[in-house]
């Protein structure tokens, strides 16, 4: 492994038929180990939360393939009282045996940092929650301990319930929650500023379409039955209405105010003051509605809207 030899042959013919034949004999060694194309620092200075993960070094060979054989890391070095070293060691080989080494040197300084995140949270008047490990930077270890510094009833585990507390202000400052990791190798703290604000109250969603569903089937089975007209009980969208109901001849047969598909809704029933009596179940067949609504517009107008049309009920 590692040589080999290559035989060159020359023969020459005169035009007599005489012959001659000289040779040469390479001897071929490869005794030159991988290198690699990758760019790494042989030695790094950084602080124990901020080791690097391990370079991916790409390995090549002048002869042959070459491949990563061992990697290592080594045991501290150089401890004294807030630093250390330890030492990552690669070993390549290629297909005729040679090996190369490769190292790289970490010095750690071991510090008790402190690192202060900013956060807002919004109390709402609901039950709302934070769960503050969610805050964490990306790569904290888990077996860190949470410690409210100035409000501890609010803290349960990492879970913050920001509902009941006041909001922050320069009076009552930022509550302060700290993420204490007691590794000996690394210790350090994080801290949370949690301002609290109440900027998620009376947020106003946009106005749902006001959709007339205009088939429904009253018959006992609790499916559709009752005549819907979504986003209809949303007074805020919709301040008032007016819901009338005729049948094919033109008598009414349901009419009511402040239509809100609950406790004032067409369910089949007769409702009018002409010739259909009162609570008597209507036949299926096509009816006729007529919605009168108001509406408020983006300048704050009041609006009168109509909607019309055939309403189906089937048993």
């Amino acid at each position: 492994a590692g040589s080999y030899s290559v035989t060159r042959t020359w023969t020459a013919t005169d035009a007599c038929g005489n012959s001659s034949t000289a040779s040469q004999t390479i001897n071929v060694q490869d005794t030159t180990g991988p290198t690699t194309t990758t760019a790494f620092s042989a030695t790094i200075d950084v602080s124990c939360d901020a080791i690097p993960d391990k370079p991916a070094l790409v390995f090549v060979d002048n002869c042959s393939t070459a491949t990563e054989k061992e990697y290592t890391v080594g045991p501290k070095i150089n401890e004294v009282a807030g630093s250390y070293s330890f030492v990552r060691t690669w070993i390549a080989t290629d297909n005729c045996g040679n090996e190369s080494t490769f190292k790289q040197i970490i010095n750690v300084a071991v510090t008790n940092s402190l690192v202060t995140i900013p956060s807002t949270a919004c109390n709402n008047g609901e039950v709302t929650t934070v769960n503050l490990t969610s805050l964490l930077p990306v790569g904290t270890p888990t077996t860190g301990t949470w410690t409210a510094v100035n409000n501890a009833a609010a803290l349960q585990g990492d879970v913050l319930t920001v509902f009941g507390l006041p909001i922050t202000t320069p009076e009552n400052p930022a509550y302060v929650f700290e993420y204490k990791i007691t590794d000996a190798d690394c210790p350090r703290t994080i801290r949370i500023n949690m301002t609290i604000d109440d900027s998620c109250a009376g947020i106003v969603l946009p106005c749902g379409v006001v959709l007339v569903h205009n088939a429904f089937s009253p018959n006992g089975d609790g499916i559709n039955e009752n005549f819907i007209i979504d986003n209809i009980d949303d007074i805020n969208c919709y301040p008032t209405n007016t819901v009338e109901i005729y049948n094919r001849w033109g008598i009414l047969v349901f009419d009511t105010t402040g239509y809100n598909n609950t406790s004032r809704v067409f369910n089949g029933i007769s409702q009018g003051r002409s010739t259909i009596s009162q609570s008597s179940g209507l036949p299926s067949g096509v009816y006729f509605y007529i919605l009168n609504y108001t509406s408020i517009d983006g300048n704050g107008n009041l609006q009168t809207n109509k909607k019309d049309g055939y309403l189906y009920l089937t048993k």
